[in-house]
C-alpha cells in the first residue's frame, strides 16, 4: 500500500509492520532516508487508527512487569518509537525499493 507520492530526491521505501498475528503489512513510502519512512508511516497508522499495528506509550505502561519501563519493555519486545508523537511499532523490515 503506497501512502504518499515522491518529491524530488525521495527514494521508494518498503516498511513492513508486525501485525501481531501470522500476518504482517507492508507500506510504501516516499522518503531521503529510513528513519523518515518510518515516521511517516507510524504517522500515517495513527492517523488513521490501524489498530494492531502500532501502541502509545500508555498501552505498554500497562504490560510492564513492577520496577520495568516502557522504554526496556519496548526493547525486550522489538518494539521501536517513531513518529510525531513518539508511538511504539514491531518493525520487521525497511528495504529500498527503487
Amino acid at each position: 500500500m503506497k501512502i504518499n507520492e515522491g518529491n524530488y530526491g525521495e527514494k521508494l521505501y518498503a516498511v513492513t509492520l508486525s501485525t501481531g498475528t501470522a500476518w504482517t503489512k507492508t507500506f510504501e513510502v516516499y522518503a531521503y532516508h529510513e528513519q523518515e519512512a518510518v515516521d511517516i508511516v507510524a504517522d500515517y497508522c495513527e492517523d488513521h487508527k490501524l489498530e494492531g499495528l502500532y501502541s502509545d506509550y500508555y498501552e505498554l505502561a500497562e504490560l510492564c512487569e513492577v520496577g520495568q519501563t516502557v522504554d526496556e519493555y519496548a526493547e525486550a519486545n522489538s518494539l521501536a518509537c517513531c513518529g510525531n508523537h513518539g508511538i511504539y511499532m514491531q518493525i520487521l523490515g525497511i528495504e529500498e525499493v527503487e
